[in-house]
């Protein structure tokens, strides 16, 4: 049968037929694959890119916030009228609302920030949305 020059000429023309295409599928195969693993790897740099730079506006707010609750007016006559043993004690809370309502705006003016609280060693938590407490215990926490 392979005898025959047509039959050579089958084989042959065959042969080269399924090696070409196996060779041109084997090497688009390896390109594509080399392609989608470049797209992969450059979304992921620009992903951890984008939250790194993420991360640092919101420390940048956390730390604007801060500053703005720690170096206020607001927040000096807070603490004076708290520590104030002359002062009633209705006068301490309504220190202690006007603090909060404080904290609520600085809160509203950052979008990343959720919520600001200022603790008192004596176990005091003065909080936005009109959050007043007196529990110590967060001082055992870690």
């Amino acid at each position: 049968m392979f005898f025959s020059l047509k039959s050579r000429l089958i084989a042959f023309i065959v042969v080269l037929f399924v090696l070409s295409f196996g060779t041109l599928s084997f090497l688009l195969f390896t390109e594509s694959r080399t392609v989608i693993r470049s797209y992969i790897e450059s979304s992921a740099l620009e992903k951890m890119e984008e939250y790194g730079s993420y991360v640092d506006m919101v420390q940048m707010q956390i730390y604007d916030v801060a500053s703005l609750v720690f170096n206020s007016d607001m927040a000096k006559n807070w603490d004076n009228a708290i520590r104030d043993p002359s002062l009633p004690e209705g006068e301490k809370m309504l220190a202690n609302l006007a603090m909060s309502r404080f904290l609520t705006q600085a809160t509203n003016s950052y979008t990343s920030i959720s919520d600001v609280s200022v603790y008192r060693r004596n176990g005091l938590r003065i909080g936005s949305e009109n959050q007043v407490a007196n529990d110590p215990a967060f001082m055992q926490e870690s």
